[in-house]
């Protein structure tokens, strides 16, 4: 059964069968000629054989007639009967409609990355060659106004760089949620739900900083986790904050002292704060 994670980077081409001529010219710097239109085409791909084949997606650039093609393949792990299915893919579709076609493979996972762009033999000294986009090909986006301008890209980006714990998982998730949130609302509950269930811990932070528009899609629980972190967090800072004042000011602060004022709520930590503006000793604090 095909994963969320599978079925959402599917969604992108879905939803905007155009993106494809983005990623071959952008990413993959594959000339694609002048079109009018992009629209999806039947994914069977079945020929005089009666298995039946079929790809994850198949997108037609037109202008009147059909003039370029992309089969969009999205792999999370090693299969070795693609290595037979996907030059069948480009061989059918390009008979089918009679026009230039690629095959673009996406994975999150350099390994298959990998494994995927290595040559097909096919026998005879021909070969077939996919296209990849892996981690190293997929840009790392942390603008929101670039997110803005291109949210599917952002949206690939978050979910290529996301699910591990570096330290682009936490602004190319915040990119992107600003990237869902300019899209139509049908669009948004369904992007904003994948991310929240594909990235990782570190990414997670990002659900903390939610454009206005997103709100509506958390459930009561899970906005009553956000005002916790938010105070949380708040609550930490202003820890940090008087240390910062009294390690400006020369004064010495003992270990116990400080995990005494860390265990303070944010009520006493405000009086505490304003306390450290004037005393002479670390001590005095806490009186």
């Amino acid at each position: 059964m095909p994963s969320l994670l599978h079925e959402g980077i599917l969604e992108l081409i879905r939803e905007r069968p155009e993106f494809v001529a983005s990623l071959l010219r952008d990413l993959l710097h594959v000339e694609v000629p002048a079109f009018t239109a992009a629209r999806l085409a039947d994914a069977a791909l079945t020929q005089l054989l009666p298995t039946e084949y079929r790809a994850d997606a198949v997108v037609l650039l037109v202008d009147d007639r059909p003039v370029f093609g992309c089969i969009f393949e999205v792999q999370l792990s090693e299969d070795s009967q693609k290595l037979f299915s996907w030059p069948m893919y480009a061989v059918s579709a390009r008979a089918r409609y009679e026009c230039p076609f690629v095959l673009i493979v996406v994975t999150p996972a350099e390994r298959i990355a990998s494994w995927a762009a290595r040559p097909i033999a096919l026998g005879g000294g021909q070969v077939f060659t996919p296209l990849v986009l892996g981690p190293q090909g997929i840009p790392i986006i942390t603008d929101q106004i670039v997110a803005i301008a291109d949210p599917e890209l952002a949206l690939l980006s978050a979910l290529t760089h996301a699910e591990n714990e570096t330290e682009w998982a936490l602004p190319v998730t915040v990119a992107a949620l600003a990237g869902v949130a300019s899209m139509p609302a049908e669009q948004q509950v369904i992007y904003f739900h994948l991310l929240k269930a594909a990235v990782g811990n570190a990414a997670r932070k990002a659900f903390e900083m939610l454009p206005h528009r997103l709100h509506k899609y958390l459930s009561e629980d899970d906005q009553q986790r956000m005002r916790e972190a938010r105070a949380e967090g708040q609550t930490q800072e202003l820890t940090l904050n008087i240390f910062k004042v009294l390690d400006a000011r020369g004064v010495l602060v003992s270990e116990d002292i400080r995990a005494r004022i860390a265990a303070k709520s944010h009520e006493e930590l405000r009086a505490i704060f304003d306390r450290s503006l004037r005393i002479a000793s670390a001590e005095e604090l806490l009186e």
